[in-house]
């Protein structure tokens, strides 16, 4: 039975993708406004609040209790399941959809404005909402993970505003994700 709800739901996200690209063009049109902030914009909200309302809910619904909170989460579906498969799905799908069908109408901007909008979006939201609603304490495989990352970017703002990116450069982000991942796994954290 779970089966068939899931792949009800599925349907369901592919229908309503339809009608969620035509209802945001329209709306684009009528405020007279660009597809590139349609799409970063009024898009990547729409997409992007399934996963942003993912973490707030567990936040929310959890418990000091690990079974009551397994119990209220998923149910009969392991987390494992759930977090791996059912979740990524369930809130990829409908970006992707959407810019399927932009794409096989010739509107490239919207997707491209969507995906970008979303980044910045769950970039933001998801962080701050974090911060607020848990007793977050840095850890230093957290911080070395900033670290890392603000290597990474000050590279390539180095590397770009010379003679420009070579793919080489980007290279670079490889070392340094290493980098973290043996001090993350060497028990900084």
């Amino acid at each position: 039975m779970i089966w068939l709800l899931l792949l009800g739901s599925l349907a369901a996200i592919l229908i309503a993708a339809e009608f969620f690209t035509n209802a945001l063009e329209h709306l684009g049109e009528r405020l007279g406004i660009s597809e590139g902030v349609t799409g970063s914009l009024f898009a990547a909200v729409g997409t992007a609040m399934p996963e942003t309302m993912v973490p707030v809910l567990a936040l929310m619904a959890g418990t000091d209790d690990p079974v009551l909170n397994q119990e209220i989460g998923v149910g009969a579906i392991s987390a494992l399941l759930l977090s791996l498969l059912i979740i990524p799905v369930a809130t990829e799908l409908p970006e992707n959809v959407n810019g399927v069908l932009w794409i096989r109408r010739r509107k490239d901007t919207l997707p491209v404005g969507n995906i970008t909008g979303a980044m910045v979006f769950q970039g933001t939201m998801l962080p701050a909402l974090g911060l607020l609603l848990t007793s977050w304490q840095p850890q230093p495989a957290v911080l070395a993970a900033y670290a890392t990352t603000v290597a990474g970017a000050l590279w390539l703002r180095l590397q770009a505003s010379g003679r420009g990116l070579k793919v080489w450069h980007l290279g670079v982000s490889g070392p340094l994700y290493l980098a973290f991942l043996s001090m993350a796994l060497s028990g900084l954290s």
